[in-house]
Protein backbone atom coordinates (compact mmCIF):
# COMPACT_ATOMS: atom_id res chain seq x y z
CA UNK A 1 0.00 0.00 0.00
CA UNK A 2 3.01 2.26 0.56
CA UNK A 3 4.18 1.81 -2.57
CA UNK A 4 1.07 2.65 -4.18
CA UNK A 5 0.70 6.20 -2.09
CA UNK A 6 4.30 6.49 -3.49
CA UNK A 7 3.85 6.12 -6.79
CA UNK A 8 0.76 8.02 -7.03
CA UNK A 9 2.77 10.82 -4.89
CA UNK A 10 5.59 10.96 -7.27
CA UNK A 11 3.01 11.37 -10.34
CA UNK A 12 0.72 13.89 -9.12
CA UNK A 13 4.27 15.91 -7.98
CA UNK A 14 5.80 14.79 -12.01
CA UNK A 15 2.23 16.43 -13.45
CA UNK A 16 1.82 19.25 -11.37
CA UNK A 17 5.77 20.04 -12.33
CA UNK A 18 5.10 20.56 -16.17
CA UNK A 19 2.69 22.33 -15.94
CA UNK A 20 4.94 25.50 -15.21
CA UNK A 21 3.99 28.47 -17.33
CA UNK A 22 6.49 28.95 -20.57
CA UNK A 23 9.26 31.74 -19.52
CA UNK A 24 8.60 35.27 -20.72
CA UNK A 25 10.43 36.06 -24.02
CA UNK A 26 11.41 39.31 -22.27
CA UNK A 27 10.39 40.54 -19.00
CA UNK A 28 12.72 43.33 -17.85
CA UNK A 29 12.26 44.40 -14.42
CA UNK A 30 10.05 47.43 -13.95
CA UNK A 31 12.80 50.15 -12.84
CA UNK A 32 14.99 49.34 -16.22
CA UNK A 33 11.37 50.08 -18.46
CA UNK A 34 11.83 53.35 -20.23
CA UNK A 35 8.42 54.65 -20.10
CA UNK A 36 9.02 56.96 -23.27
CA UNK A 37 10.23 53.76 -25.29
CA UNK A 38 8.02 51.59 -23.54
CA UNK A 39 4.64 53.61 -24.35
CA UNK A 40 4.26 54.16 -27.70
CA UNK A 41 6.13 50.69 -28.83
CA UNK A 42 2.62 49.37 -26.56
CA UNK A 43 -0.19 51.73 -27.95
CA UNK A 44 1.46 51.12 -31.85
CA UNK A 45 1.52 47.25 -31.43
CA UNK A 46 -1.66 47.60 -29.42
CA UNK A 47 -3.53 50.03 -32.72
CA UNK A 48 -1.81 47.66 -35.37
CA UNK A 49 -3.33 44.29 -33.60
CA UNK A 50 -6.47 44.83 -32.18
CA UNK A 51 -9.12 42.41 -33.15
CA UNK A 52 -6.35 40.21 -34.97
CA UNK A 53 -4.66 38.42 -31.91
CA UNK A 54 -6.06 35.50 -31.22
CA UNK A 55 -5.60 32.35 -28.65
CA UNK A 56 -3.79 30.32 -31.74
CA UNK A 57 -1.55 33.85 -32.37
CA UNK A 58 1.91 32.39 -31.32
CA UNK A 59 2.96 35.64 -29.13
CA UNK A 60 6.37 34.44 -28.26
CA UNK A 61 7.47 33.62 -31.81
CA UNK A 62 6.43 37.28 -33.13
CA UNK A 63 8.25 38.55 -29.76
CA UNK A 64 11.36 36.66 -31.69
CA UNK A 65 10.97 38.17 -34.93
CA UNK A 66 11.28 41.71 -33.11
CA UNK A 67 13.91 40.57 -31.18
CA UNK A 68 15.87 39.09 -34.32
CA UNK A 69 15.35 42.25 -36.18
CA UNK A 70 16.70 43.96 -33.96
CA UNK A 71 19.87 42.31 -33.86
CA UNK A 72 20.24 42.33 -37.10
CA UNK A 73 19.89 38.70 -38.08
CA UNK A 74 18.19 39.35 -40.93
CA UNK A 75 19.94 40.49 -43.82
CA UNK A 76 18.09 40.70 -47.15
CA UNK A 77 15.74 43.99 -47.93
CA UNK A 78 12.53 43.93 -45.82
CA UNK A 79 10.57 44.11 -49.04
CA UNK A 80 11.54 41.06 -50.26
CA UNK A 81 10.39 39.10 -46.87
CA UNK A 82 6.99 41.21 -47.10
CA UNK A 83 6.94 39.90 -50.57
CA UNK A 84 7.55 36.48 -49.54
CA UNK A 85 5.41 36.66 -46.60
CA UNK A 86 2.15 38.49 -47.80
CA UNK A 87 2.34 37.55 -51.57
CA UNK A 88 3.94 34.30 -51.95
CA UNK A 89 2.62 32.92 -47.58
CA UNK A 90 1.27 30.06 -48.69
CA UNK A 91 3.61 27.40 -46.90
CA UNK A 92 4.24 29.17 -44.00
CA UNK A 93 3.53 27.07 -40.40
CA UNK A 94 1.72 29.82 -38.15
CA UNK A 95 4.76 29.75 -35.88
CA UNK A 96 6.92 30.83 -38.98
CA UNK A 97 4.46 33.52 -40.32
CA UNK A 98 4.23 35.18 -36.78
CA UNK A 99 7.65 35.42 -35.99
CA UNK A 100 8.30 37.17 -39.67
CA UNK A 101 5.50 38.92 -39.33
CA UNK A 102 7.43 40.06 -35.76
CA UNK A 103 10.60 41.15 -37.41
CA UNK A 104 8.01 43.58 -41.05
CA UNK A 105 6.57 45.21 -37.48
CA UNK A 106 9.61 45.60 -35.71
CA UNK A 107 11.30 46.98 -38.85
CA UNK A 108 7.96 49.16 -40.13
CA UNK A 109 8.09 50.78 -36.42
CA UNK A 110 11.70 51.31 -36.50
CA UNK A 111 11.04 53.50 -39.71
CA UNK A 112 9.03 55.15 -38.34
CA UNK A 113 9.97 56.37 -35.48
CA UNK A 114 13.54 57.18 -38.04
CA UNK A 115 11.18 59.07 -40.41
CA UNK A 116 9.73 60.93 -37.26
CA UNK A 117 13.31 61.76 -35.51
CA UNK A 118 12.86 59.88 -32.97
CA UNK A 119 14.54 56.57 -33.05
CA UNK A 120 17.64 57.77 -31.44
CA UNK A 121 16.58 58.39 -28.04
CA UNK A 122 14.81 54.92 -28.33
CA UNK A 123 15.78 52.21 -25.56
CA UNK A 124 15.49 48.51 -27.13
CA UNK A 125 14.80 46.56 -24.68
CA UNK A 126 12.02 49.30 -23.24
CA UNK A 127 10.34 49.10 -26.56
CA UNK A 128 10.76 45.41 -27.40
CA UNK A 129 9.10 44.77 -23.63
CA UNK A 130 6.22 47.31 -24.94
CA UNK A 131 5.71 45.15 -28.23
CA UNK A 132 5.76 41.60 -26.25
CA UNK A 133 3.66 43.49 -22.94
CA UNK A 134 1.06 44.39 -26.09
CA UNK A 135 1.05 41.32 -27.20
CA UNK A 136 0.14 39.38 -24.29
CA UNK A 137 -2.73 41.40 -23.47
CA UNK A 138 -4.55 41.41 -26.51
CA UNK A 139 -3.96 38.09 -26.65
CA UNK A 140 -5.46 37.86 -22.91
CA UNK A 141 -8.40 40.31 -23.73
CA UNK A 142 -7.54 42.71 -20.81
CA UNK A 143 -6.28 46.70 -20.99
CA UNK A 144 -3.39 47.93 -20.04
CA UNK A 145 -1.99 47.68 -16.25
CA UNK A 146 -1.62 51.14 -16.23
CA UNK A 147 -3.33 53.25 -19.26
CA UNK A 148 -2.68 56.27 -17.72
CA UNK A 149 1.23 56.17 -17.41
CA UNK A 150 1.49 54.63 -21.26
CA UNK A 151 -0.46 57.90 -22.14
CA UNK A 152 1.70 60.14 -20.61
CA UNK A 153 4.55 57.89 -21.85
CA UNK A 154 3.51 58.53 -25.59
CA UNK A 155 2.72 61.90 -25.21
CA UNK A 156 6.66 62.91 -23.86
CA UNK A 157 7.61 60.74 -26.82
CA UNK A 158 6.03 62.74 -29.36
CA UNK A 159 7.37 65.97 -27.27
CA UNK A 160 10.56 64.75 -27.82
CA UNK A 161 9.68 63.97 -31.79
CA UNK A 162 9.00 67.65 -32.77
CA UNK A 163 11.59 69.36 -34.55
Amino acid sequence: MKKVLLIISVLLLSACAGKTPPKPVIELPPEQIVQTSYAPAYEATQQTYQGRINDKFYVDSFEHGVLDWFKGKYKQPISELKHQLYDQGKGFDAYIYDYYSGMIFAADLQSNFQRLNCWQGIDLPSLQQGIYDALRDLQAQRSAKNKTWIEQGSEKFAQQCRP
